[in-house]
């Protein structure tokens, strides 16, 4: 198969859910909290879902599919089987 340009395209279907749920690193950029403390801060209006992204961690990696919103912090929608949270500022 070939697109406009006449380059060859793949016919394999990426795997979103393998993407999404692979454990990463927590890497050295980035705001590394306890969940409590996350509430905390959002409660206060330190974090809004504008502000950048968070994700559920147990310390040490993280995945995308395990995402930590403030609007849902708000609404008492609290991820209870991590123990911190990892936020990137945009």
């Amino acid at each position: 198969m070939e697109n406009i340009k006449g380059t060859k395209m793949s016919n394999k279907k990426t795997k979103w859910d393998e993407i999404l749920n692979k454990p990463r690193k927590i890497p050295d950029y980035g705001s590394l909290m306890s969940v409590d403390k996350f509430v905390e801060s959002v409660k206060e209006g330190y974090f809004i879902d504008w502000d950048g992204s968070g994700y559920y961690t147990n310390g040490e990696t993280y995945s995308y599919a395990d995402e930590a919103v403030p609007s849902e912090i708000d609404e008492g929608k609290i991820n209870k089987n991590f123990t911190h949270v990892i936020w990137f500022n945009k």
